[in-house]
């Protein structure tokens, strides 16, 4: 069935494209559930061995955290850098549309946390990630990098698809 769908893909692209559209979203539709990544599937709630709505809060907490860490020199360095802002309680990472390349990381002390914000607690440091850049920033390890030239938190990403020459934005 899938070959009979992809040949008249093909032969819809030579004659016209809405055509191979309507095929090809047929063909996403008959499939839907096969290639729905288990990550988005919901589990009902009578199968969760969770005994509260702030246990799976926790949860999703914990699982995010190991999806997005930082290394031991980031947190000094966090910890260092908040030490000399007494009202702020911890730093904010999110993604804003910039650079030639499309996404750039931001960083900035914070006093509070967002009604969207996920927060991470690693060694007492308080990191709070945006609801825009939660998606983008599973799987990172932050850094914190010094040397003669330069002194700077580096975002090592996975999902980053390219880069700009100067290394300042980045595309998922």
């Amino acid at each position: 069935m899938a070959s009979s769908v992809v040949r008249a893909t093909v032969r819809a692209v030579s004659k016209r494209r809405i055509q191979a559209t309507r095929a090809a979203l047929t063909l996403g539709s008959d499939l839907r559930g096969l290639f729905q990544p288990l990550i988005l599937r919901r589990i009902p709630a009578e199968k969760r061995k969770v005994s509260s709505p702030q246990d799976q809060r926790q949860i999703e907490l914990t699982q995010f955290s190991r999806l997005s860490e930082r290394t031991p020199s980031a947190v000094q360095k966090i910890k260092e850098l908040l030490k000399d802002k007494p009202d702020h309680v911890g730093v904010k990472v999110g993604v804003r549309t910039r650079g030639c390349n499309g996404l750039s990381y931001t960083l900035e002390y914070t006093k509070s946390k967002g009604d969207s914000d996920e927060e991470v607690v690693q060694d007492g440091v308080r990191v709070f990630i945006e609801k825009k850049a939660q998606l983008t920033l599973l799987g990172t390890e932050m850094d914190y990098i010094e040397d003669k030239l330069s002194s700077e938190f580096v975002f090592n990403n996975p999902n980053i698809k390219g880069t700009c020459g100067c290394g300042e934005s980045f595309n998922i």
